[in-house]
């Protein structure tokens, strides 16, 4: 998960609320029940904005119940309809028309995965099964790599799943885009703002993505909004979410344990909005206004990693490289297992040695065989020439002997069949294997289609699915016959990272619909791994080491370019390993791996943020990594610095030892209100009273023994009127 954030944590030197956030992640090991529900708003559409819960009827079968939990360095989903949505679907009547199925009974199949960020293991159960025996997709794993669309986890929920993307899953649509940063007062609560956009085109659409931080939560996103606008129609698609309620967990990190999303357009934006920003209020004037709502039923602290356990007749895992058995013995399977088990099937594909032909392909070559023809057709030759003798001669026929010899000649089997229809397409790219650069996110790409059945085809539309593939249709439509094809330039969004992929095309046809997936493989000419290292959790003189290991890929019939790797002046650095060797699958790639161990030797308490920069020996940047740490003494507070708005804001204590606790509040600043509100809770509020300017520190006696009072940072400035 942490690895997703790595390229947007390098736009500051400083840290930022993104890397804020991600610190926060990793001290997030917790497993919590949940249910998510769909319905209407019902009242104003700003209640959310000022700080208030909203109205709105929810749809009870849209009603999805699940499990999540988390370890800092991977998620677990487990997740479903109701089950008695499940037992009414497995009834259901499914209508098939042209290729497509059509529900009565909509429903979220259950599913169980777990999620690194970059790898995701997962299996499924479609209800319409039940009747078949099962789903052979529950009882076969499969592990994928993971990039930007979801897949399995589409219509699940989590803390950080909103709807059809994962917060910063969101934020690598902006990758290149550096996101302008500001403080404000929202609903009360100081928070941190960053802005993002990115052009869509050159005729002025543009989408935006803005996410409010709150620093009282461990910079969760308080307030979030996805936009998309396109300036031919003036029309605005909007997205917002809204986290209610954040709980801290155990290990030091919180979560968001309830959230609000409203669904929504806008026709006529820019008139509505000429001077739109991203404090305004959106005011839809739609009939009705989708909304979803996320709550937390049950809230656990987790000790160990999280791993797949619903294993009850699950025989195989695989990966795009083939399939392993399960071991008997193990009753759960962790992320680390799953690469264990597969090794290269995770990463390779299978090399297949000969094209597999299918049932509508076999049956197209036996009508194809001549040998069964000969004798039928060497006796139509002799009919013929019997029937050319009769005539000549005039002998006195049957009145029906001829017709019947002609209706013989021509029924006969030896005259031809007619070939089945086969309908079917097949999909590759010209050059398969890509190439590229670090700061390369989106790749031009050259897709061939082959018409391998024995009907014309007439190509009516090539779709990506997603903004993330683009497709030139400007030959389309297009008649294509048995054997031919055609080229369509593509453009794939796609993130840096050395790996095989597929992408997922619908070509519409006349004769319905046809679905294609081609491979290709990235390599990458730089990079890090991890691409992100964090550590927030560094007490007083604690120590911090890891390792980071420098990939460098390269053409085998080229000298690999000199490059050096500048490490930062906290850190004390020594190479521990190289590795080298072929590329697997592609015979003119090579690579070196070099892992370096750096251990933190920098003592200056605080958080801090220094980059490892592989550049070339002219000083060009190839590819970076942040580092991220915090050094906090032996009694701090979460968070550390209190920014007081009109609310009540609640402090946490963070310690080593969980057995310290907090007794009682020696001293506040003038028109601060501090109470201990729990052994290990103090809650801060601006008393009527307050000055407009505050800038001091709560203390607060602890049983830590020996050890000085716990000190609270506490600021106010003149609020901002609330909008």
């Amino acid at each position: 998960m942490l690895a997703t954030l790595a390229f947007l944590a390098m736009a500051q030197l400083q840290p930022g609320p993104l890397d804020a956030f991600r610190a926060n992640y990793s001290s997030i090991k917790v497993e919590i029940e949940f249910d998510r529900t769909y319905g209407d708003l019902k009242g104003p559409t700003d209640r959310l904005w000022l700080g208030r819960r909203p109205s709105y009827v929810e749809d009870p079968d849209s009603r999805v119940i699940g499990r999540w939990a988390c370890d800092g360095k991977a998620e677990y989903f487990y997740f479903s309809s109701t089950e008695e949505i499940l037992e009414r679907a497995a009834k259901d009547a499914l209508r098939r028309e042209n290729s497509k199925v059509f529900f009565n009974v909509h429903f979220v199949a259950k599913t169980e995965a777990i999620w690194d960020g970059e790898i995701l293991c997962y299996h499924t159960e479609n209800p319409h099964e039940r009747r078949n025996g099962g789903d052979r997709m529950w009882t076969a794993i499969r592990a994928v790599p993971f990039e930007r669309e979801l897949g399995p986890l589409d219509r699940g929920s989590g803390p950080f799943h909103w709807e059809f993307n994962m917060f910063p899953l969101l934020l690598k649509e902006f990758g290149q885009a550096e996101p302008k940063h500001r403080k404000e007062v929202r609903a009360g609560r100081p928070v941190e703002v960053e802005v993002y956009r990115r052009a869509l085109s050159d005729g002025g659409d543009w989408a935006g993505f803005e996410v409010s931080y709150d620093p009282s939560v461990g910079y969760l996103p308080r307030m979030a909004r996805d936009l998309e606008y396109i300036r031919s129609t003036d029309h605005l698609s909007a997205v917002e979410t809204y986290v209610t309620e954040a709980r801290l967990c155990k290990a030091g990190g919180f979560v968001p344990t309830e959230w609000y999303q409203m669904s929504f357009q806008i026709d006529g934006f820019a008139s509505k909005f000429p001077n739109y920003e991203d404090d305004t209020i959106l005011s839809p004037k739609a009939p009705t206004v989708g909304m979803a709502h996320f709550r937390t039923l049950k809230f656990t602290d987790l000790s160990g990693p999280v791993a797949l356990r619903d294993l009850a007749g699950v025989h195989s895992v695989g990966g795009i490289g083939g399939s392993v058995a399960r071991p008997s013995s193990s009753s759960t399977l962790k992320i680390s297992d799953v690469r264990g088990l597969l090794g290269k099937r995770l990463t390779t594909p299978l090399q297949m040695s000969m094209h597999n032909l299918d049932a509508a392909e076999l049956n197209e070559l036996e009508q194809r065989s001549s040998s069964w023809r000969i004798p039928w057709i060497l006796a139509a030759l002799a009919v013929a020439v019997a029937c050319g003798v009769l005539i000549r001669r005039r002998k006195k026929l049957e009145s029906g002997l001829l017709p019947l010899l002609l209706v013989g000649l021509i029924g006969s089997p030896g005259c031809g069949r007619v070939s089945r229809p086969v309908v079917k397409i097949g999909a590759a790219y010209a050059k398969p294997i890509a190439y590229i650069d670090p700061l390369t996110y989106e790749l031009p790409m050259r897709l061939a289609l082959r018409n391998e059945g024995n009907q014309n085809l007439r190509i009516l539309k090539i779709d990506g699915g997603c903004t993330c593939r683009k497709v030139d249709e400007s030959a389309l439509p297009v008649v294509l016959m048995p054997g031919t094809g055609l080229i369509a330039e593509v453009r794939l969004g796609i993130s840096p990272l050395t790996m095989p992929r597929f992408s997922p095309f619908t070509v519409e046809t006349d004769h319905g619909v046809l679905r294609v997936a081609p491979p290709f493989y990235t390599l990458v000419s730089h990079q890090f791994q991890p691409d992100a290292a964090s550590n927030p959790s560094i007490i007083e003189d604690g120590d911090w080491t890891f390792e980071l290991t420098h990939r460098a890929i390269y053409r085998s019939d080229v000298i690999q370019p000199r490059i050096e790797v500048k490490f930062p002046p906290e850190f004390s650095t020594r190479k521990s390993a190289v590795k080298t060797g072929k590329v697997g699958g592609t015979g003119e790639y090579s690579y070196e791996e070099t892992t370096y161990a750096l251990t933190l030797r920098d003592q200056k308490p605080g958080e801090h943020k220094s980059l490892v920069t592989a550049s070339e020996l002219d000083g060009r940047a190839l590819c970076q990594v942040p580092l991220v740490w915090k050094r906090s003494p032996y009694l701090s507070s979460i968070p550390d610095r209190v920014t007081l708005g009109t609310r009540s804001i609640r402090v946490f204590l963070r310690c080593p030892d969980e057995a310290v606790e907090l007794v009682k509040v020696l001293s506040s600043p003038k028109g601060v209100k501090a109470v201990v509100s729990s052994a290990r809770e103090v809650t801060v509020s601006p008393e009527p009273d307050a000055p407009s300017v505050v800038d001091g520190a709560v203390e607060v006696e602890t049983t830590a023994v020996g050890r000085p009072a716990l000190k609270i940072h506490v600021v106010r400035y003149a609020p901002v009127a609330s909008r």
